[in-house]
């Protein structure tokens, strides 16, 4: 690191990120710290934590620049956090007026708080996951499991407005996502729901098992339904609590 970054330590992470960013750190421990633990507690899990490392960048510039071994294609103004096992690139909140989507942005062009938080807790959730999953399994998951979980623990679905205004519209046009279909967007969107469901209907501890012994894309298999006949239950539950959801 050059004389531009401040590192500061935690019982399990380490924060660097630019000099005169020192808030913006211990907002970015506190809610990932917030993230691992909800995680944590949500699956019953036990285990030892690694250091993790949190990486703040100033720009966008700066953020293609550590994420260059993981990708290299330039980033997208959507993409603002990457996780990769016990690293956290994130581009810093003080840079979004220029360099992220306008969804993270207030109305004056400062970041919104609530917003970053819950990005951060997202991104938590799949450091966990691949924490406990077998080697390389996160590369070829559904997108609608990982980003469901990461959805689904962050608590998106109900607080975040564009996740929440894609729902309402799919069900005012009764288009409710086939299974298949669900990704990009419709995996934040949705997936977070069936794996809801999957959740509630075959036990906490199924699941558990997939992310702990399973390298595999056809998740479904696992749970001892076929697509079809998961994917109607699925909407039809869906449809009996199309209010809550919204």
């Amino acid at each position: 690191m050059t004389n531009l970054y401040k590192t500061s330590h935690y019982k399990e992470s380490r924060v660097i990120y630019p000099k005169d960013e020192d808030n913006i750190a211990e907002q970015t421990y506190q809610s990932f710290k917030l993230g691992i633990n909800k995680t944590l507690q949500y699956f019953n899990l036990n285990i030892k934590l690694p250091l993790f490392n949190i990486f703040i960048v100033p720009n966008r510039k700066e953020y293609d620049s550590f994420v260059a071994h993981l990708t290299s294609i330039p980033t997208s103004k959507g993409r603002v956090g990457q996780p990769q096992l016990v690293d956290l690139y994130l581009l810093s909140p003080l840079a979004y007026k220029t360099d992220a989507d306008e969804f993270y942005i207030n109305k004056d062009g400062s970041y919104n708080e609530q917003i970053y938080k819950r990005l951060v807790i997202h991104e938590s959730v799949h450091m966990i996951e691949e924490l406990i999953s077998p080697k390389d399994s996160m590369e070829v998951r559904p997108l609608w499991w990982s980003e469901g979980l990461a959805v689904l623990i962050s608590e998106q679905y109900r607080l975040d407005s564009d996740i929440i205004e894609y729902m309402r519209k799919d069900l005012f046009n009764k288009q409710l996502p086939r299974i298949q279909m669900l990704e990009g967007v419709s995996s934040y969107t949705w997936g977070w729901s069936l794996v809801k469901f999957c959740i509630d209907n075959f036990g906490i501890d199924k699941i558990i098992k997939i992310m702990k012994e399973t390298c595999d894309k056809d998740i479904i298999q696992y749970l001892n339904i076929t697509e079809s006949e998961l994917e109607k239950k699925w909407h039809e539950s869906i449809l009996k609590t199309s209010k809550e959801i919204t």
